[in-house]
């Protein structure tokens, strides 16, 4: 029954991005008068096809694809142009512009809408880039754990009789924290030829079992862990600190910031750390030395101040007995108080002063300038940027009002469309540079795959899929590569400059040329896919 789900979703989707894409071809280009021979969805040869009006619709045995002949559309036939005002070559570079970018456009336009239904329902946000993830583990949107989660365990497999079960969380490799090693070694030690210790089982392999039989979802996270600590302290070597006061630490630099800014009162300062460690959160409530003071940077002549005694240089502890650690927090203390006098404590040198002095009638000041002094903090631990091996234990939904939910989808689809057209640019590269498709591009097969899981997951997430694969398929059409979209925007535009269209024989052989490169690499991806799909 699944699998016939997954059938039938994995056609719908395909079928209706094509449709769209096909139909901004269409009425774009009814729009601009041209007569439109055939509307086809899938490629030739024809499976069926009916004419209503001018137009043949059909339907055709490759499913993976469709597209709109316009008449003179083949630059070979422009000499038509002569007599039928109807013919695509007839008409200004302009009009056939707006035909050929119509499809990439609808896609764009489809995306946004299925976007902005899934962000007014609710649904897993769009993360595209490093510091995006980073932004949603802070706001506990995604939520992740030390170790390895198992996502699946197969049946009869050495994981299933030694008792993994889904979502059990490995934590060692051969006796070793996995959170502290990065992706690469934890891979190198699974793939050990003699074996190796999950938690507390050993894995040999043999005839019976050549893998352990475990599915897993790994992610590297940028931590700070701790190298060195005195002795007394509740931190130990090792730990790796999450967040300080409850703001995520990720890298050094910030934890060194956020611990300079954090002041509380007293001589010292309470800071609340939430680290890892053993593979357990824990939190410690632990004051540190106090990284701010107060300096009285210059006194006015004929003030209050200079005629009590306070000298510049003087580091300022209290004002009228409340301690004080910026300036900004001793300024209020005196606009608030309403005695006629302001009484100062001050350090000078290694002796502490009270000094008494009354406000100015005018403006109730007392002359003088303050600063915040920044003392550099002696942390009785050290630390450094490290690794985190972690899992995603679950993703929260996002959800907006009606009114917001399209902006947003806007914003969104403009990181997704630059990571895509970043990510597309770089596969073309790498497989006609290397005849070799990157690990992690997918072609039909590997959608059909993934249109399974998301048919588990609900409609939500299929809606998400689908926009994603919509957006996809607007970028990579707009690639000036020939046969596709872009290709043919290209020639239009280098038209447009020229004054005269590119020779027919030449552009012809191009996009006939390009057209069955992209079938190779259709041939190539599948095969890769259906590689994944039988290991």
């Amino acid at each position: 029954m699944h699998f016939l789900l997954t059938v039938l979703a994995f056609l719908v989707i395909f079928s209706a991005l094509i449709l769209v894409h096909e139909c901004g071809h269409f009425f774009m280009a009814k729009r601009q008068g041209i007569k439109v021979e055939e509307f086809g969805l899938g490629l030739p040869p024809r499976i069926w096809g009916k004419k209503w009006g001018e137009t043949l619709y059909s339907f055709n045995w490759i499913p993976f694809g469709g597209f709109v002949k316009m008449l003179g559309e083949d630059a070979g036939r422009i000499s038509l142009k002569r007599f039928n005002p109807k013919n695509f070559a007839h008409k200004t570079v302009w009009q056939r512009i707006t035909v050929v970018v119509a499809g990439v456009v609808m896609n764009f336009v489809f995306a946004w809408l299925l976007f902005s239904i899934g962000f007014g329902v609710g649904m897993q946000p769009l993360i595209v880039t490093g510091d995006g993830l980073l932004a949603s583990i802070a706001s506990h949107q995604i939520k992740v754990v030390d170790g390895v989660l198992v996502d699946k365990v197969d049946e009869g497999s050495w994981a299933e009789l030694n008792g993994f079960k889904e979502g059990d969380r490995i934590l060692t490799v051969n006796e070793l924290p996995i959170s502290s090693m990065n992706m690469d070694t934890f891979l190198t030690l699974m793939d050990s030829d003699e074996g190796f210790t999950l938690n507390d089982k050993t894995f040999m392999p043999d005839a019976e079992f050549s893998s352990p039989g475990l599915a897993f979802d790994l992610l590297e996270l940028p931590r700070v862990e701790l190298i060195s600590v005195e002795a007394g302290a509740p931190l130990q070597i090792g730990d790796r600190i999450l967040s300080i006061n409850g703001e995520a630490v990720f890298y050094a630099e910030d934890l060194a910031g956020m611990l300079a800014q954090a002041n509380v009162g007293g001589s010292t300062h309470s800071v609340i750390f939430e680290f890892v460690r053993n593979g357990e959160t824990q939190r410690v409530d632990w004051p540190l030395p106090v990284t701010r003071r107060v300096l009285i940077s210059d006194v006015l002549s004929d003030s209050p101040a200079e005629e009590a005694g306070v000298l510049e240089g003087d580091l300022l502890l209290r004002v009228d007995g409340i301690e004080v650690y910026t300036a900004e927090n001793a300024l209020a203390i005196v606009e608030a108080s309403e005695l006629e006098t302001v009484q100062y404590e001050v350090q000078r040198g290694v002796e502490v002063v009270i000094l008494t002095m009354t406000r100015n009638e005018d403006t109730g000041l007392i002359g003088v300038y303050l600063s915040s002094v920044f003392e550099s903090l002696n942390l009785p631990f050290s630390y450094y940027d490290g690794i985190e091996t972690a899992s995603i234990l679950s993703i929260e939904n996002v959800r907006y009002s009606w009114f917001d939910a399209p902006f947003v989808a806007f914003h969104e689809m403009k990181q997704v469309t630059w990571y895509t057209a970043k990510m597309t640019a770089g596969v073309f590269s790498k497989i006609f540079m290397t005849a070799q498709v990157p690990e992690g591009v997918s072609g039909p097969v590997g959608i059909a795959q993934m249109t399974g899981t998301h048919v588990d997951e609900g409609w939500v997430a299929l809606i998400r899929f689908t926009a994603l694969l919509s957006l996809s398929l607007g970028v990579i059409n707009l690639f000036p590569f020939p046969a596709l979209d872009g290709g043919r925007l290209f020639f239009l535009l280098l038209e447009g400059i020229r004054g005269k269209p590119v020779p027919a024989k030449f552009e012809n052989w191009l996009h006939f040329f390009g057209f069955w490169l992209l079938i190779m690499v259709l041939f190539l991806v599948t095969f890769q896919d259906l590689g994944r799909l039988f290991a």
